[in-house]
């Protein structure tokens, strides 16, 4: 083993090009030039150079390295390290003759793919993929293996001009860019190593993460609102997780930067710290978008149950787990996580997944038809199947309606949308239909009063719509003759509605027992001597009146004339009170 390369780099300055590429073209170009700056690293150190030339000196030597396996969180740090190490094993096991190290040509001649170290691990191989492919660059084996080639030789001497402890020192010391002096003076047990951290480094970590900590509680403790007009719990938790988000990364930063934990110490806490952080603002991103949604409802004065509230609402958390699940990708990425396996679990197990989830995935996509069509509305009351019932919500995977006996029935949306839906709320009148079923013994021109006063009654009511209006003999039955009643009422109240039609079915009951007959029922009559006698009075007074109508020309049917029915319009009251008699 011989040393003619090393010495001869420590004698020559640096007089690359800030522009130069370093060559890695071959293992003796990748040696020559990793060992040329990683010594100007140390000599610039040594001089007190500011800390950038430092940290640009050693970002050239780590060009050397394949960092490929490391993650990009822990680059800088590792390259550093491993550039130190690996510095001091070759210098105190030696480099063999240059002559010996492949060089461009022979590497071509002889398709040489890797070189490794004589009677070593220590191994320069040719990338194979990725944007550094055919580079000869340090492996990651022997980036990974370093620490313990270190500990195998650091009891021999350093065969170069500079003095050993440049990686103790590197392991001792804080961030470079804050002074080391003092730590010079600290006692050997701050200094004693633990985990390859000193002592002093494993009290200033623990510190930091008890105030991180206690800052965190204080922060629980209080209540912070953006507006009260939007839900406290989901501000608070935002706030929350917006802490969560910032405080590992700030406490990671000051553990690699400042207080500079070094290696597997740093690597866990980094991990660890960035995993909460990612995870933190994974929760913050759903909940922002929720708050969003919170607040186009306020902002708009959108009814809260109503189906657009819900319809935001699902919107907003679709878009979030579509959000978290691009930042789970993006942070598994940055932590160094591999998902390929998973990906293709993804896809293998889709299938299966798709099958279990089935029901669930049909009731989500009805409740986004249901959404859409907007069949019913929160707060309207309607008929499904055979029930009746007020929408009371409308979720993604279901529907909850309270039924007229007051219990609350819970419907899967695929079901839901697969009945007959009457939707009461949106009928713009209520239809009225009866049917007066008279007695046989009625005489055609009590009938035909029977009918006149009908239509005027129904004519004049102020909340029967003129439109469709029909009152007519329909029907000469088995035991009844039989008037149909046809209206339509000016209400879409389900109440108000009941109490239109008993103020009509009384008023209509009078005008039948005012006109001189009554209503039928299903009988047989037998007449005896003693048996029923009409009223003639009430009928002479019936063809007296009907006689009138065609002695002034004012027969009214089939129709009332266009004046008559001018005249009749909306003269009645109501709620009415008055006897036929009074008419």
């Amino acid at each position: 083993m011989v040393l003619a390369c090393v010495f001869s780099l420590q004698a020559a300055p640096l007089q690359d090009s800030p522009l130069e590429m370093p060559d890695t073209s071959s293992p003796r170009t990748t040696i020559e030039s990793f060992m040329r700056y990683t010594s100007d690293s140390l000599a610039s150190f040594d001089a007190g150079q500011h800390p950038s030339y430092l940290i640009k000196s050693f970002q050239r030597a780590e060009y050397y390295l394949d960092l490929s396996q490391v993650s990009p969180d822990l680059k800088q740090t590792t390259a550093i390290e491993a550039s130190l190490l690996l510095y001091e094993v070759i210098n105190r096991i030696g480099l063999p003759d240059v002559e010996a190290i492949p060089n461009k040509q022979q590497t071509l001649r002889d398709e040489i793919e890797q070189w490794k170290l004589p009677k070593t691990n220590i191994l320069i191989h040719r990338v194979a993929n990725g944007e550094r492919s055919g580079e000869f660059l340090f492996s990651p084996s022997t980036i990974e293996n370093i620490y313990h080639y270190y500990e195998a030789v650091k009891h021999l001497p350093i065969r170069t001009h500079y003095h050993a402890g440049n990686y103790e020192q590197f392991v001792n010391r804080p961030d470079i860019y804050f002074p080391y002096q003092w730590v010079n003076r600290l006692p050997d047990l701050a200094l004693y190593q633990v985990l390859r951290n000193p002592v002093w480094k494993w009290v200033a970590s623990v510190i930091i993460l008890v105030a991180g900590i206690v800052a965190i509680k204080m922060f629980v403790k209080r209540e912070h609102f953006f507006s009260h007009k939007l839900p406290a719990r989901i501000q608070n938790q935002f706030i929350l997780s917006l802490l969560l988000a910032v405080l590992p990364t700030v406490v990671s930063l000051i553990l690699s930067d400042v207080i500079a934990l070094r290696f597997g110490a740093m690597a866990f806490s980094s991990k660890g710290l960035w995993v909460i952080s990612f995870a933190s603002s994974i929760w913050a991103v759903y909940l922002f978008m929720q708050l969003i949604a919170e607040y186009l409802i306020v902002s708009q004065k959108i009814l809260y149950q109503s189906i657009d509230a819900h319809l935001i609402k699902a919107v907003a958390r679709l878009s979030g787990v579509v959000v978290s699940l691009t930042l789970i990708l993006f942070a598994a990425k940055y932590l160094g996580f591999d998902l390929t396996p998973v990906l293709a679990g993804v896809g293998l197990g889709g299938l299966a997944i798709a099958l279990a989830a089935r029901p669930t995935l049909e009731n989500i996509i009805a409740g986004f038809t249901l959404f859409a069509d907007k069949p019913v509305r929160i707060g309207d009351f309607c008929k499904f199947g055979q029930q009746q019932g007020t929408v009371e919500e409308i979720g993604l995977r279901s529907t909850r309606i309270r039924r007229l006996d007051d219990k609350l029935v819970t419907i899967p949306n695929a079901d839901f949308c697969q009945m007959e839906i009457e939707n009461y709320s949106l009928i713009r009148h209520r239809l009225l239909r009866t049917s007066l079923a008279i007695r046989y013994d009625v005489t055609d021109e009590q009938l035909r009063l029977l009918l006149v006063s009908l239509r005027k009654f129904m004519i004049g009511h102020p909340l029967v719509l003129e439109e469709k209006l029909n009152v007519r003999l329909c029907k000469l039955g088995d035991h009844s003759v039989d008037i149909e009643v046809y209206a339509k009422i000016n209400t879409n109240d389900w109440l108000t509605y009941r109490a239109i039609r008993e103020d009509i079915l009384l008023k209509l009951f009078e005008l039948v027992n005012k006109s001189g007959t009554e209503f039928a029922f299903p009988s047989q009559t037998i007449f005896v001597e003693k048996g029923y006698k009409p009223d003639l009075q009430k009928r002479q007074q019936a063809h007296h009146d009907v006689q009138q109508w065609r002695d002034n020309k004012a027969y009214p049917f089939p129709e009332f004339s266009a004046e008559e029915t001018k005249a009749m319009f909306n003269k009645q009251t109501y709620p009415s009170n008055r006897r036929p008699e009074e008419d």
